[in-house]
Order: structure tokens, then C-alpha cells, then sequence
């Protein structure tokens, strides 16, 4: 009779055992630990953000055919001007005939169709619509989405557009950046006109000019340093 109630007793003290394991989460199928849910809850999942997109004009320019085989719109400026131009849009056959692209610049702004050679915003010499597409798109050569060209009478220099004060346009050709610090008078500063290793080489070459009449020498004040040219005195002045 004891006997049987020592088995009994052990029975129902595993049983309580194990209901109150099971309760604590003792136990769990799969993982020794309880999942923390009351943490989970409160800790926010993790924020991906996209990268930004590109700009317009990367867009612009990565997605445009340089070929020109449908054609190509762009804009027309008088040589060194900002403002006022003449779009211009050209048909594929056009485009590629350095004639046709000639004229249809020098209507636009030079008067006749032979009077005027084309430029870039960074002064290159242009001869068809391809040319100008694949420039224009060069970063810093130009302001805008929208190609530009320049057109310069034969018998003028390019002149660079100004934009605005403060203006940056990269010459890729020359790797050197000008920046607009006036308007009227036009007026540029040259980023990386020359290196370190060119001016040393400059004052070097000056420097090593030894003849009196050319080597480097105080700069003279009032008339009276000019008054001889070379070894000869100047009538009037001597």
C-alpha cells in the first residue's frame, strides 16, 4: 500500500514538474530558447533607401543617340552670346552633311548660309550633328540638356559665352576650367592654365636670359626709362 502511494506521489510531482517547465518555457520544439516577441515588436526593421537617380543631363546625354541617324534639335547662339537662340531641328540625312549643318547654323544667326563655321560651348570646331551631341554631352562643356552651337563668321575668333558670374565650363581638350567672374567687361579665370612644372620652367628660361637687352631687369617708372631703345637714344627723350 505505501509502495503504491510513493508511485502515485512520484507520478503526480512529474507531471506538476513538467507543466510548470512547459509554462516557463523550459521546453520548445526546435530551440532552447523563447523568442523574445515583446522586442521584436517594439525594434523597427531597418530602413533601405535608394540611391538618389542621376541628373537630368546625365540622363539626357546617356540616352541620346550621338549618331544622329533621326535627326537632332538644338540651339544656335551668335558667337559669345547666352541668350536668344534659334532652334534649330535637322532630319538624319541633313545632319551628316557638313554643308547642310553649316548653312542651317549660318541662317540662324550669321545671315547666310556660308558665312559662319561651327563651335562648341568649349570652342571645338564642329562639322556635323554628331559632333555637336557628343560634345555637348561632354560634362561642364555646357549649361542644359539641349545642344548648343556657336556660329562664328569666318573672319572672327570664337568668343566664349559668359552664362552668368560665377559660370564654370570645363575645355576637356585643354583640362582646364574657366570661370565667369564678369560679364561687361568679359572677364575669365583659368583653372590649371599651367602647372607647377610649367611655371618653374618659365622662371627658369627667364632667368637663365643673360644679354643685357632681353635678360630680366627692375621696371623703370616715368619716361625717363624709356628713353633709349636698345643702345640707341630716342630724339626727344636723351
Amino acid at each position: 500500500m505505501v509502495g503504491s502511494i510513493n508511485i502515485a506521489m512520484r507520478h503526480l510531482l512529474g507531471l506538476v514538474l513538467l507543466a510548470c517547465s512547459t509554462q516557463a518555457g523550459w521546453f520548445s520544439r526546435g530551440s532552447t530558447e523563447k523568442a523574445d516577441t515583446k522586442n521584436a515588436a517594439q525594434t523597427p526593421p531597418a530602413e533601405t533607401k535608394a540611391p538618389p537617380p542621376p541628373p537630368v543631363e546625365e540622363l539626357a546625354a546617356a540616352e541620346r543617340d550621338h549618331t544622329c541617324a533621326a535627326g537632332l534639335v538644338f540651339d544656335v547662339y551668335a558667337n559669345g552670346a547666352s541668350t536668344d537662340p534659334v532652334r534649330v531641328e535637322m532630319s538624319g540625312g541633313q545632319c551628316e552633311t557638313v554643308a547642310a549643318f553649316e548653312a542651317a547654323v549660318s541662317r540662324a544667326v550669321c545671315e547666310h548660309q556660308a558665312a559662319c563655321h561651327v563651335r562648341d560651348g568649349a570652342g571645338r570646331r564642329v562639322r556635323r550633328c554628331s559632333e555637336l551631341s557628343r560634345n555637348s554631352a561632354e560634362p561642364g562643356v555646357q549649361p542644359g540638356v539641349i545642344p548648343r552651337a556657336y556660329g562664328v563668321r569666318r573672319d572672327m575668333r570664337f568668343v566664349f559665352a559668359t552664362e552668368e558670374i560665377g559660370f564654370k565650363r570645363y575645355l576637356p581638350h585643354l583640362q582646364i576650367t574657366l570661370t565667369t567672374l564678369a560679364e561687361e567687361p568679359r572677364l575669365f579665370a583659368l583653372d590649371n592654365f599651367l602647372t607647377e612644372d610649367d611655371a618653374s620652367q618659365l622662371i627658369e628660361d627667364a632667368l637663365a636670359i643673360s644679354d643685357d637687352e632681353h635678360k630680366l631687369t627692375r621696371s623703370s617708372v616715368g619716361a625717363k626709362g624709356y628713353s633709349r631703345c636698345g643702345n640707341q637714344p630716342v630724339r626727344g627723350l636723351s
